[in-house]
């Protein structure tokens, strides 16, 4: 007897720990969800039944209609989800009004050890840990007959990227201690194919905002933009917002930050060919499009943070070549007006097509200009990547622009302040530094209150102890820049080949990236052959491995969410996997 209950209480606990719905691992809830996203289906669990007079009643019938059978990772997928009373007596269900009651499984059709299982309550545990009291459930009574449709965007639930495939969607539903399982959906799950990626987080919300452009297997390319959770860089939904048509040439993405007062959606500029165009966006919706507008430049290239001014306005800045082949800065102000008739609904998407370039052999290479817009001169050569700092609070209008230049073993650190309402002011740039050596990475947070801002860089490795330097310059005064060294070469995980395993002894560093938000603790990332890895240049031991399968990872990027005077250690990396999509995780 005494073993039975013993038996009954391992049983007990086995049921509330595993098998309760929403419930998730201590992992989770820490902002470590890998360990909780791929779960072997073989542990799946059949629906529950119950019985009455020994014979299995049915008080519901389910039925999943998605408006999409093939999605990209991580992008919105609508549903319609319907439960039916096929019963005599009205039967309580979920308010569909309050949220969505069902478990959501994706099991792969190709590996039968992939298994996501996700869930509104799940998903809101994540965002607030802190809360684990559930609100009791808004019922309403349905009846005989009648159905009751839930809409929902599974998307939204998506705690983390989900690996490309094919999958059978499947959801539960527990109602009156009986789950039921609506039959099985396909979807086909795919990474985008990026060429180019423009990415910033906001200091106001501490929200990642994401444009990149896709190309479809047809070579079409559409303008996709996604929207973190605030304080959660990791959640989040990718929403098309402008399709360009077939083998548009983008070249450049950019995306614009308030400096004060939060509005309402995020503006994106991109560059195709000569031209430069914009959008504004706001959730799922396209609100307006502008341009394509020639830029007069050769080689135009977007600074990649733009600045939304008040209003129904951004300003976003083109580099390239002016028609005395002076390497320039152009500063264009898009306002807000309803795409125009021209502008016609693609007929699968629903999106906005801008129309094609028209060809004219007679027009120059670059044409005449308008003389109003705004050009500030850098210097004799175009750089390879120009950061912008911008001051735009009441009186303070002021934009900084900072780069880099190489000259022999030499490189220079350099600024130039520009003020929109005297084009004419400053004509050379300052030099914050001067370092000889390579320049691995550039870093400055894109908007501020003040002149007190910060750059930092990162150099290296140089000499035979592969020695990296990391700088923290500040913008204004005469304060010296802080410093940290390290070196690369001791700092190589363990976990990579070594000389006596038939490999080379140095694996080779092959990408840097550095947090524009100036943490204390000057983190670094790299990718180190096949993996990730970060380190903290300020008294930094080791490597520690961030991601261990990452040949394929581009675009490594550190997003800390804080302002400097108020960094609290929350530090995330991004990177784009040709295999898997945008990764997201959280360093420290």
């Amino acid at each position: 007897m005494r073993l039975l209950q013993r038996c009954r209480v391992i049983w007990l606990i086995y049921i509330f720990f595993f098998l309760a719905p929403g419930i998730v691992p201590w992992s989770v809830l820490s902002g470590n969800d890998e360990s909780a996203k791929i779960t072997p289906a073989a542990t799946h669990e059949k629906p529950l039944t119950s019985s009455k007079g020994g014979k299995t009643v049915a008080t519901i019938e389910m039925k999943v209609l998605p408006v999409k059978d093939a999605i990209l990772s991580g992008q919105s997928l609508p549903i319609t989800v319907q439960v039916k009373n096929i019963e005599a007596n009205p039967v309580p269900v979920h308010d569909p009004e309050y949220g969505s009651p069902f478990v959501y499984e994706l099991r792969s059709i190709e590996n039968q050890n992939i298994l996501y299982t996700v869930s509104e309550k799940r998903f809101r545990s994540i965002l607030n840990p802190e809360s684990q009291v559930a609100d009791p459930p808004q019922l309403v009574k349905l009846s005989p007959g009648d159905v009751a449709t839930y809409d929902i965007d599974l998307g939204e639930f998506f705690t983390d990227t989900v690996l490309p495939g094919r999958y059978d969607l499947v959801i539960n539903y527990t109602l009156e201690n009986q789950i039921y399982e609506a039959p099985a959906v396909s979807i086909n799950i795919s990474a985008p194919r990026i060429n180019h990626i423009a990415a910033t987080i906001s200091r106001q919300t501490e929200t990642l905002t994401t444009v990149f452009g896709h190309r479809s297997e047809d070579g079409r390319i559409t303008l996709m933009q996604r929207d973190s959770r605030p304080g959660h860089p990791g959640l989040g939904v990718i929403h098309p917002r402008m399709a360009l048509g077939a083998d548009v040439p983008v070249t450049s993405l950019a995306l614009a930050l308030e400096t004060g007062e939060i509005y309402g959606g995020r503006w994106l500029a991109w560059i195709q060919e000569n031209h430069v165009g914009a959008a504004w966006g706001w959730g799922k919706s396209l609100m307006g499009a502008i341009g394509p507008a020639a830029t007069f430049l050769k080689q135009p290239r977007l600074i990649e943070t733009g600045l939304r001014l008040d209003g129904p306005h951004a300003l976003f800045m083109v580099s390239g070549y002016d028609k005395d082949e002076r390497a320039v800065v152009k500063a264009y102000v898009f306002t807000y007006i309803p795409p125009p008739p021209e502008i016609k609904p693609d007929p699968e998407t629903g999106l906005p097509v801008l129309a094609p370039l028209e060809e004219d052999e007679d027009k120059p290479e670059i044409p005449e200009e308008n003389p109003e817009t705004l050009t500030f001169a850098l210097n004799a050569s175009l750089p390879d990547n120009i950061l912008a700092r911008y001051i735009y609070n009441g009186s303070q209008k002021k934009i900084q622009l900072v780069w880099a230049e190489t000259i022999g073993d030499q490189t220079r650190i350099l600024l130039r302040s520009l003020d929109p309402g005297n084009p004419e002011g400053e004509k050379e740039p300052g030099v914050l530094l001067q370092h000889a050596g390579k320049l691995a990475a550039l870093a400055l947070e894109p908007v501020g209150d003040a002149e007190a801002g910060v750059v930092d860089a990162l150099f290296g490795p140089n000499g035979p102890h592969r020695q990296m330097t990391y700088f923290r310059i500040p913008l204004k005064g005469n304060s010296s820049p802080e410093m940290w060294t390290f070196e690369a070469r001791q700092m190589i995980p363990d976990t990579l080949p070594t000389e006596t395993q038939g490999a080379k002894s140095e694996p080779e560093i092959m990408a840097w990236a550095i947090s524009p938000v100036p943490a204390p603790e000057a983190p670094v990332l790299a990718k180190v052959e096949d993996q990730l890895v970060y380190t903290q240049a300020a008294g930094a031991k080791g490597w520690t491995v961030l991601a261990p399968e990452a040949a394929s990872a581009e675009h490594l990027r550190l997003f800390a969410l804080y302002s400097p005077d108020r960094y609290k250690g929350r530090l995330w990396a991004s990177w784009v996997d040709a295999n898997s999509g945008i990764q997201h995780r959280r360093v420290y």
